[in-house]
């Protein structure tokens, strides 16, 4: 439906620009009253009270459309957003107890799909919303679509290639990113997207404006120029303790045999070192870590990450080989295989001196 056919006699309708929204993510927030969502399992918190809830949210109808994800109590929903209707109000829930509830609202689908805009929650009359506390932990994820949990969520077809997806099994929130995130107690920003490769001109990711690769991505907020102008990310909003990067897959698309090559080789440590060197400046005291998926790939990627991260001389700057590391499955991890490596990380993580 749309917000028009909602009677104000029966509804309260709270905007996004409410002060009791969290928003967490690389959220554009220029106006306060439509923050967009660009990046996967970016998501907003807020707990509420009342026994029923909708959303009020917009798909830019720019990307072919976009999976929203919601929990409510930690139940989990999901809903396909129609393109391009303004004003378009989502019932999520109708049969929630009287009282206070938690709300986590996220996008399932990264970027190329097009973004989102969110405009609020409507209740029932009198209902109220309250902060959600954040937490003192932060994380920062790079990757491409394994990070982005892409195809994750097509069960039974473990360790199989890919079938026909059209965002409908992409899930952000079971993505590894997420997943360790939560393990940890920690806000995420999931700076991930489907096709990346290290190189601009190289992977799968065609933004409107060619191929685009993490090594300009990762200063970017708005990035996918078909959906609008590509913008610059202000680092100085979010500070992470950890920083992660699992890039190197869809590299290996171009440099199918890069320890044949030692130029080649060569180039690509210096982008990767180049891009390190950036985000050491705006992290200055974050732990850094390198790694790939289980994403079938050639070994020479991993140990190519163990160079780099000895070469930096950054004793906060680390490689890890995860446990099965582009052994364990020709297509997109699922669910499952995404916990295994979210719990093998995190396990590493626990050993790390980090001052959260």
């Amino acid at each position: 439906m749309t917000l028009d056919a909602l009677s104000p006699n029966y509804f309260t309708i709270l905007d996004a620009d409410h002060p009791a929204f969290r928003y967490v993510g690389r959220i554009d927030q220029t106006d306060p009253k439509a923050p967009v969502l660009i990046y996967p399992g970016s998501y907003i918190e807020v707990f509420f009270s009342g026994d029923s809830i909708a959303f009020r949210i917009e798909d830019d109808g720019k990307g072919g459309g976009n999976y929203v994800g919601y929990l409510i109590d930690g139940k989990e929903g999901s809903f396909f957003c129609r393109l391009r209707e303004k004003d378009a109000v989502y019932i999520a829930q109708e049969d929630l107890q009287p009282g206070w509830h938690k709300l986590t609202l996220f996008k399932r689908t990264d970027g190329c799909h097009g973004y989102i805009v969110f405009k609020g929650i409507c209740l029932p009359k009198g209902g109220q919303i309250s902060p959600v506390p954040a937490p003192a932990r932060r994380i920062e994820c790079y990757g491409d679509s394994v990070t982005a949990g892409c195809v994750n969520m097509t069960y039974g077809m473990e360790r199989q290639l890919d079938g026909p997806n059209q965002g409908e099994y992409d899930n952000a929130w079971y993505s590894y990113a997420a997943i360790l995130a939560r393990k940890l107690g920690a806000d995420i920003h999931n700076n991930a997207q489907g096709g990346t490769s290290l190189l601009d001109g190289y992977g799968f990711f065609d933004n409107g404006e060619g191929l685009v690769g993490m090594e300009r991505m990762y200063t970017m907020m708005g990035y996918v120029a078909y959906c609008g102008p590509c913008t610059a990310w202000d680092f100085s909003r979010y500070s992470p303790q950890v920083v992660t990067i699992g890039i190197g897959q869809n590299d290996g698309s171009t440099y199918a045999d890069i320890a044949a090559d030692p130029k080649a080789k060569e180039n690509w440590k210096a982008h990767y070192k180049a891009v390190l060197k950036g985000l050491r400046t705006q992290h200055p005291d974050a732990y850094i870590l390198l790694f790939t998926t289980v994403l079938m790939h050639a070994p020479i990627w991993d140990d190519v990450l163990f160079e780099i991260a000895e070469e930096m001389q950054d004793d906060r700057i680390i490689a890890y080989r995860v446990r099965g590391a582009g052994q364990i499955t020709p297509g997109h991890p699922r669910r499952r295989e995404m916990e295994a490596q979210a719990e093998d990380l995190y396990q590493w993580i626990q050993t790390l001196p980090i001052p959260w």
